[in-house]
């Protein structure tokens, strides 16, 4: 009886934990440009609320078989948990295609966490962002992973390819390729404004932006840019590949520097411009345009100016540090390659929007000296 007694409790062990694996298992689904008999309708909101019923116990992925997408923007809200994660898919790596025409963003992520998108591509005409997401104060979006997608010829986009917006964290670009982004100035590869923290963009390959090529805007830092490859093909392209920049256009301003960059390794390659002009060819730029908000000082006077560039590293990062915030120390810009650039790293204040408050001085000076190498 001992020995039956053994054999049924380990038959009953493994019993157990088969169907605590299976239960466990991950869940997959396909989604079409149209719906058909295996394949569900990218764009069917009861499609995407059974995803969210079952990210409550499983992990799921979503492949998207492959053809164009071009109907509507995919409007993605309160989506992911943060147990098991949502992989949004390409069938294969190359053919899963968006050509938004008819909204202002291809793919839109509002409170959303925990999601992996790989082998996505977009191209042509998307108006805004071709992936937006965005957070709020009490529901961040968070924990994303955006890995071996492609933004291309995306010509008609007014803000840039990956767009993160207010209360975003934590979110990793990885292996991606930009080329030939933007319709003005105003696009940018990476747009991540007003409190975005945690942002990492690795292994990308990033060429020929209208506007800066990666930018962290109001309150956003803590972010990691290691290993990338920058390039322009004509001076058209030779904006800062990466500014952190505010802009105040009430008075006081209402925008704050963040702080903790490390940026590394990365490969910056400006077409050759013996005449830049504004801020051109200038790596990485810190920049306020128009009014100072309350309690920093972002125009120096010339004699701060004067110091910043003949002080000690100390005296400069504390005149830095006091007057605009910038915590120079958490700033690592090291081992990267600099071609046909003008600057390295500055700091700029701009008079903008009537501001006329510079203290005798406004412009951009050098700071790459006094940052942690």
């Amino acid at each position: 009886m001992n020995k039956i007694a053994s054999f049924l409790f380990k038959c009953a062990i493994l019993c157990a934990l088969f169907f605590a694996s299976h239960a466990r298992a991950d869940l997959a689904y396909y989604v079409a440009p149209s719906q058909n008999k295996d394949s569900y309708h990218f764009l069917s909101p009861s499609f995407w609320n059974m995803v969210q019923d079952s990210l409550q116990k499983h992990s799921v992925t979503v492949y998207f078989r492959s053809g164009e997408y071009s109907d509507d923007a995919l409007y993605l809200e309160n989506l992911g948990n943060a147990s098991h994660q949502l992989l949004l898919c390409g069938e294969t790596s190359t053919g899963t295609v968006f050509l938004n025409t008819t909204n202002k963003w291809a793919i839109r992520f509002i409170r959303s966490r925990n999601i992996r998108i790989k082998h996505l591509h977009f191209r042509d005409n998307i108006p805004n962002f071709a992936i937006h997401i965005q957070g709020e104060p009490d529901h961040l979006s968070s924990e994303f992973i955006i890995e071996e997608c492609s933004f291309k010829n995306l010509t008609n986009t007014y803000y840039g390819a990956i767009g993160l917006h207010n209360f975003v964290e934590n979110v990793t670009i990885e292996k991606c390729r930009f080329d030939n982004v933007g319709s003005s100035v105003h696009a940018h590869m990476l747009y991540a404004s007003q409190n975005i923290n945690g942002v990492k963009v690795t292994q990308c390959f990033l060429k020929d932006s209208m506007g800066d090529y990666v930018r962290f805007r109001n309150k956003s830092g803590n972010a990691i840019v290691v290993g990338n490859t920058f390039e322009s093909s004509a001076s058209q392209y030779n904006r800062p590949f990466i500014e952190i920049p505010l802009f105040n256009d009430v008075n006081p301003g209402d925008e704050y520097f963040g702080n903790g960059f490390t940026i590394r390794n990365n490969s910056f390659n400006f077409f050759p411009d013996n005449n830049p002009s504004d801020n051109k060819n200038i790596a990485i730029a810190f920049e306020n345009y128009g009014f100072e908000p309350d309690g920093v000082r972002y125009f120096l006077t010339p004699d701060e100016v004067e110091s910043i560039g003949a002080s000690g590293i100390s005296s400069a990062r504390a005149i830095l540090l006091e007057r605009t915030g910038i915590d120079a120390s958490l700033i690592n810009v090291s081992d990267n390659a600099y071609i046909n650039h003008r600057e390295k790293v500055i700091y700029g204040s701009i008079d903008l929007y009537g501001s006329n408050d510079n203290r005798g001085w406004q412009g951009r000076i050098s700071i790459y000296h006094i940052l942690d190498h």
